[in-house]
Formats: C-alpha cells, sequence, structure tokens
C-alpha cells in the first residue's frame, strides 16, 4: 500500500472514530425495549424535584424520541452532553421550573427572570464563566460594604456557625424558607438586640434597615441558588446519560459478542469489522490475515488485524448467496463526507449504516437501493 493510500486509510479510520453509531449500535427496536427516552424523562425528573424544581407537561417517548435523545448525546462534545439532553427533553414536551427562582427551561430555552437564552448555549462548559454574568448580571458576586447588616449576617450568628459564605450560599441554602430562617435568627440576636436600647423609634429604623438589606440579600441568594441549580441539573443530567449510554453499550456489546459464538470459520458471512464499521463478505478465517492498514478505515497499524465485530447475517455456502442477502438488506446506499465514503443502511434502520469500502462488499443491486 502506497504512503498516500495508507494516509487515506488513516484519516478515514479517524473520521469514522468521531462519528461513531449513535448511543449504542442497537436496532431500532432495542431503543423501544431499553426505554431510553423514558430512562432520561425519569431521571431527569426526580433530579430537578430533588432540587426543588416542578416538572410541568407530558413528554412523548418512543423510538423516535430515543433516537433523537442518543443522537443529542452522541453528537454533543464532551461537557454539553448534558445541555443538550437537557435541551432535547425540554423539546419533547416537559417544563422544568424553578418558581423561587424565576428560572425556567422550557423548548430549548432558560428562562431567568424573563429573559431567554438557548439551553446548549447557557450551560456550555467552555463558556460557563461568561455565560453566568450574562445570565445574571451585576451583583452575582459579593463585595464588601455591599449592605453592612448583610455583610456581618455571613461574619456572625448562625450562618458563619454554618460555614456559608457569600461563594457557597447558592449550594448550601436550598430554599427560601432556610435562608429565611437564617436571617430572623441573625435579626432577633444581631439586629434587634443592640437596637433595644435605642427606644420605639430606634428599633423601627432597625427593623426597616433588617427588611431592606434581607431584600438584597435574598436578590443575591436567588442568583447563586439558580446558578447552584443548574451547575447540578447539568452535572446529574450527564451522570443519568452516561450510566444509561454504559448500560446500552454493554448490552450492544453482549449481543455482538453471542452474533459470534459458535460462528464456523470456513463459512461466508456478512460481517461488521472493527476497521471503523465497515463491512466484509467472506469467513472469518480469511478477515483474520488481513492487516488493518490494508482494510479501508482501519487505520495506519500494520501488526493489528482486522477482526469481526459482530455478523449481520449468515452461514452462506457461496459469496453469490452472501451477496445476494446483501443487496436484499441494504435498503439505501449514501456517500457520507468528510471523506467517509460510501455506507449502506441495513434494513431501513436509521441508526445501522456500515461501510461499503472493502473489495468484498461487491453486489449489483436493484435500483432501490441505488446511490442517492
Amino acid at each position: 500500500m502506497s504512503i498516500n493510500a495508507r494516509l487515506g486509510a488513516g484519516l478515514l479510520s479517524l473520521v469514522v472514530a468521531l462519528a461513531p453509531p449513535l448511543w449504542a449500535a442497537g436496532a431500532a427496536e432495542d431503543y423501544a425495549q431499553d426505554k431510553a427516552a423514558d430512562y432520561m424523562v425519569e431521571s431527569a425528573t426526580k433530579i430537578v424535584g430533588e432540587l426543588g424544581g416542578q416538572v410541568i407537561g407530558a413528554a412523548k417517548t418512543g423510538i423516535d424520541q430515543a433516537s433523537d435523545l442518543a443522537g443529542e448525546y452522541a453528537k454533543a462534545p464532551d461537557g454539553q452532553k448534558a445541555a443538550a439532553v437537557l435541551s432535547r427533553l425540554t423539546q419533547m414536551g416537559l417544563t422544568f421550573a424553578f418558581p423561587e427562582l424565576g428560572l425556567t427551561l422550557k423548548a430549548g430555552k432558560l428562562l431567568y427572570n424573563g429573559t431567554a437564552y438557548g439551553i446548549e448555549e447557557a450551560l456550555s462548559q467552555a463558556q460557563r464563566q461568561s455565560q453566568t454574568n450574562l445570565i445574571f448580571g451585576s451583583g452575582f458576586s459579593w463585595g464588601s460594604g455591599i449592605n453592612s447588616l448583610c455583610d456581618s449576617f455571613f461574619e456572625s450568628g448562625t450562618a458563619a456557625h454554618s460555614g456559608i459564605t457569600p461563594d457557597n450560599i447558592g449550594e448550601k441554602v436550598k430554599d427560601v424558607q432556610e435562608l429565611a430562617r437564617l436571617w430572623e435568627a441573625y435579626k432577633q440576636t444581631a439586629i434587634l438586640g443592640m437596637s433595644s436600647a435605642l427606644g420605639p423609634k430606634g428599633k423601627q429604623e432597625a427593623l426597616l434597615d433588617a427588611s431592606r438589606a434581607y431584600d438584597i440579600l435574598h436578590d443575591y441568594w436567588r442568583k447563586r441558588r439558580a446558578d447552584a441549580v443548574l451547575r447540578n441539573l447539568d452535572a446529574q443530567i450527564a451522570s443519568a446519560a452516561q450510566r444509561r449510554a454504559d448500560e446500552l453499550r454493554a448490552a450492544q456489546a453482549r449481543k455482538d459478542s453471542e452474533s459470534l459464538a459458535g460462528i464456523a470459520p470456513d463459512a461466508v458471512y456478512i460481517f461488521v469489522t472493527d476497521a471503523s464499521y465497515g463491512l466484509y463478505l467472506g469467513t472469518s478465517k480469511e478477515l483474520e490475515k488481513i492487516p488493518k492498514c490494508r482494510f479501508p478505515g482501519g487505520g495506519l497499524d500494520c501488526s493489528a488485524f482486522v477482526r469481526p465485530h459482530k455478523t449481520l447475517a449468515g452461514p452462506f455456502k457461496t459469496m453469490t448467496e452472501a451477496r445476494a442477502k446483501l443487496c436484499e438488506s441494504i435498503s439505501e446506499r449514501a456517500v457520507w463526507p468528510l471523506g467517509i465514503g460510501l455506507k449502506g443502511q441495513w434494513r431501513g434502520d436509521k441508526h445501522q449504516w456500515y461501510g461499503l469500502w472493502h473489495e468484498s462488499v461487491t453486489f449489483d443491486c436493484p435500483e432501490s437501493a441505488a446511490t442517492r
């Protein structure tokens, strides 16, 4: 193989690796059986409830919805997978609302105090700080001197003893009732206790000062709590999605492994190979003699040999029978971009597209499977 051909094979392997089968390489019916969409809806509902929010509406779940979620998860870059899944869930009919924080996730949008932002942009890990500043604006960062009563709230009393600071109040104080209890305890000891010697007028002024200070503290807490909720929602949805993806991959791996159990080494099969999911027609004995560097999509390593990933059909007595089965089963062919090349769809399943690159995959199919 020429150096250019080897580089081309390496590039093909890299490009295909960047575009793996969605979520797991299962057939469409597996998505319905695994109820991937139901799993993520249930997970999101539980997570939102634990964070003090409400789930409004009902989501459609089924093969198409599971497929959409899988697609969003697979194509999103690391650090944005949870945001992609959240966005898709809200486009499936769910609304995640946190009324006391002025925060809502709906129809692919994050709404905060009436202003809409795209969920995926708002939760972007790469732009988290700039997005936080954009959404919450001024007052998100605490500075001494904002209000002397608020400053001392963090420096003494129950809040200080509980380790509550301006930076972590959103994480530690989970609802407005808890904030009010902390403030009331602080007010009774630090404010009213000190003003008792000032008489009725002094006490009234102290109460007004305390009310104004609490409004400032409450507004600050809402921003910090909303940010904490978004961070926790993002992290927990990411964990749930990854857990489901791992489960589906493991189930598919077991299924693929089972498809290889007991194969006759001298019989002809239609194999999906471990070389970028390219197809091979022939025997496993002959396939395993092919160095990866000589198989399209196999990469540059000539010391490793191509292995069958799973069987799609077989055994057949002859290559003619295998090619006839291939013609029958490839429902559509398309040239994929970025140098990936010609791929075939297996039995109309939009999740099963396999490379038709190897020379063994030659067939004369009817027009119904014509290249588009």
